[in-house]
Parts: structure tokens; C-alpha cells; sequence
């Protein structure tokens, strides 16, 4: 046992904070009924399920750079109060995945390295737009180095903050945000920050394909609470001269079907029509007591690990909550949760539930969390 724990205390303790070998989950194996088509097909990271039928649109990029000559009409203060009062105003109209996503944008925006670095190259003589570039670059650079997915993934929210900044100290910049969908349609983007996401009218929107984008991208989330088909890792390039064509996409599989033949489309809209049925007859059960075939009546609880994970547990059947794990309350952020937030945070999850159980567990903090 000595001899053990020296080899590892030696050889592998030291290394255990880099970054772990992720297995590849490797190609999914297509139903043979899809292939017996020969489709036309391009493989992509599978992140939220479904399968989505639409017109391919290229959604079109912002480039902050055309700020970088402009003068600012707001100081950073006006401009800053300015988006934390347009997102309080959202927070309080959204719900949900929306509204976590929303309140971590105003942490963003209140968090004390951006807007010290801000301050500072404007204090050093450099125009506000270049000031926030600055700053978007250093932080951006700083997470890039990060061995975790999760931080690298923050860089499209530092971002998002950046643009809606920019925007409003530079109202005169003819910046077009506008992106109407005008029918069921799929959305292939670069980068998609969740304003953006939030912004595109759902009615229309089928399904996403990005080109980089990992299952803890914000956008990502938001596409699973709204059942949009999403898959990442298709460069833009590979679609271009299918734009305006009819398409499909299917999260499940990680594919993006082009030009697809009759046989397939039928094979596609055949699946979409037995997913529909069997969600309709799952429906049935939902508010049923679960029991053995011998009678015995088994309690089926959710574990959550965030507040908004109940609503959707208990939309979904959920008797009550199994655990609650509160320690991730003080996860991802740099202070700890005050009494109010943290009451708050537990309360909404009762409001949730109504008379249903909700156990919550005490701070579990171990090696494996930062």
C-alpha cells in the first residue's frame, strides 16, 4: 500500500489539475433504413435532440471591430447602466433557462476584472470602443488557456456583454441586429450569443447548426429548453451552396441531411411523426403513481442541481425532488451567494413543487469541485 500511494503521490498527484483525456464518443451508427437511401449526409457533435426540417439561413456575423473608430456618445458608467437596466427589464419577463442565462450576464457585466481592465485602458487614453475590445481580447485570451470546456465556453458570453455595450454607447453605428425568419427555417452560424439566440423569432426557428459550440455553451442550453434541434462542428463553408435550400437536421444522430432525396425526406418526416406519437402517448403517464407490475408503489424523484431544473422536472412527471444539490449555488462565480439569493434560490424551487417533496442536501464540497 506504501509503495502505491508514493507512485501515485509522485507520478500521477501532480498532473491531477490538468486536462482530462475526454473519450471520444465516436460516430453514431445510422439506422440502415436511412442508408439504404444514400443520403447526403455531414456528421456533426450531437447537443440538443430532435430532428428538424427547414430552409437553410446563414445568420451573419457582427464584427465589434467597426466600432474601433467611432466616438462614444455614453462613458462606460452611462453605457453600463444602461444594459443592466434593459436586462434586469428581460429577467423580469423571462423564465426558466432564459432567466438564469440573463442573470449571469449581469454578473458578467458587474464583474470587477472587466470593468477594471475598461477603466483602465480608458483612463490610458484609448476610446471606449477600443477599451472594451481590449479588455474582450485579455479575458478572452486568459479563458482560451483554461482546461476546462465550461470557461472556454464563456468567451461567446463576454462577448455578447461587449456587443450590447458597444451598441449602446454607439447608437449612431448602423449595426443591423435584425434577422427575420419569415418561414420553418434551420440557422447556421459561426457563433450564436445567447442574445442572439433569444432574438430569433422560435416560431420559425426548426433547428441550429453551429459551428463551434460545446453542450455547456449558453446558447446550447437555451436551445434544449426550447426543444431546437442543435448540432456543432459543421463548418459554414461545407453548407454554403445549399443556402436557401430545404434540409434537415437530426440532434440525435449528430447529421445534417443536404439535398435530400424523396425517399429521405420521407424517411426524416416518417420519424419526426413517430417521435410526436410516442411523446403524446408518454403524455399519458406523467401524473400517474409509478408502481410494479405486483403493485408496489415506487416514488419517482428528479435530483436538480439549479432552480430552474424544476419546473421542467415536474413538468415532466417528477413525484418531487430527490436531492437538491445546493453546493452548485456557489459554483462559476468568484463571491458566494448572500442569505437572500440562496433563500431565494430554495423558495422558487418550493413554488415549483406545490405540495410535492423537496429534499435539500447541505453544502456537499469535495476535490472535484473548484
Amino acid at each position: 500500500a506504501h509503495d502505491t500511494l508514493t507512485a501515485y503521490l509522485h507520478n500521477e498527484f501532480p498532473h491531477c489539475d490538468e486536462e482530462l483525456v475526454v473519450m471520444d464518443e465516436g460516430d453514431v451508427t445510422l439506422p440502415q433504413s436511412l442508408m439504404n437511401h444514400n443520403p447526403t449526409l455531414i456528421r456533426a457533435k450531437r447537443l440538443s435532440a430532435g430532428i428538424a426540417k427547414g430552409k437553410l439561413i446563414r445568420y451573419n456575423d457582427i464584427e465589434l471591430s467597426v466600432f474601433e473608430q467611432e466616438t462614444a456618445s455614453l462613458n462606460f458608467e452611462q453605457a453600463k447602466q444602461q444594459v443592466t437596466e434593459t436586462l434586469i427589464n428581460k429577467a423580469e419577463l423571462a423564465s426558466g433557462q432564459e432567466k438564469e442565462i440573463i442573470k449571469a450576464h449581469l454578473g458578467i457585466l458587474n464583474d470587477d476584472i472587466l470593468n477594471e481592465k475598461v477603466s483602465g485602458f480608458v483612463s490610458n487614453g484609448e476610446s471606449l470602443a477600443k477599451a472594451i475590445l481590449l479588455t474582450v481580447a485579455a479575458i478572452t485570451e486568459t479563458l482560451m488557456q483554461s482546461s476546462s470546456a465550461y470557461l472556454k465556453e464563456r468567451v461567446l458570453d463576454i462577448k455578447d456583454i461587449a456587443l450590447q455595450l458597444l451598441m449602446t454607447a454607439h447608437p449612431h453605428v448602423q449595426v443591423s441586429t435584425d434577422f427575420t425568419l419569415t418561414e420553418p427555417s434551420i440557422v447556421i452560424a459561426n457563433d450564436l450569443t445567447p442574445s442572439q439566440f433569444l432574438g430569433l423569432d422560435r416560431d420559425n426557428l426548426q433547428g441550429l447548426i453551429l459551428t463551434q459550440a460545446g453542450s455547456t455553451s449558453h446558447t446550447v442550453i437555451l436551445a434544449r429548453a426550447f426543444n431546437i434541434p442543435t448540432v456543432s462542428g459543421v463548418e459554414i463553408d461545407a453548407c454554403a451552396k445549399h443556402e436557401g435550400e430545404t434540409l434537415f437536421v437530426d440532434g440525435g444522430l449528430g447529421i445534417v441531411a443536404l439535398t435530400p432525396s424523396e425517399a429521405v425526406s420521407t424517411y426524416f418526416e416518417r420519424a419526426m411523426w413517430i417521435a410526436e406519437q410516442v411523446k403524446a402517448t408518454e403524455s399519458e403517464y406523467l401524473n400517474l403513481q409509478a408502481q410494479t407490475k405486483d403493485g408496489h408503489q415506487i416514488e419517482i424523484a428528479a435530483n436538480i442541481a439549479c432552480t430552474v431544473e424544476a419546473e421542467s422536472a415536474f413538468a415532466k412527471g417528477a413525484e418531487g425532488i430527490g436531492l437538491f444539490r445546493t453546493e452548485m449555488l456557489f459554483m462559476d462565480r468568484s463571491t458566494a451567494p448572500d442569505e437572500q439569493e440562496q433563500f431565494d434560490a430554495y423558495k422558487q424551487v418550493l413554488e415549483a413543487a406545490g405540495d410535492k417533496a423537496v429534499i435539500i442536501r447541505t453544502m456537499d464540497i469535495g476535490g472535484d469541485k473548484p
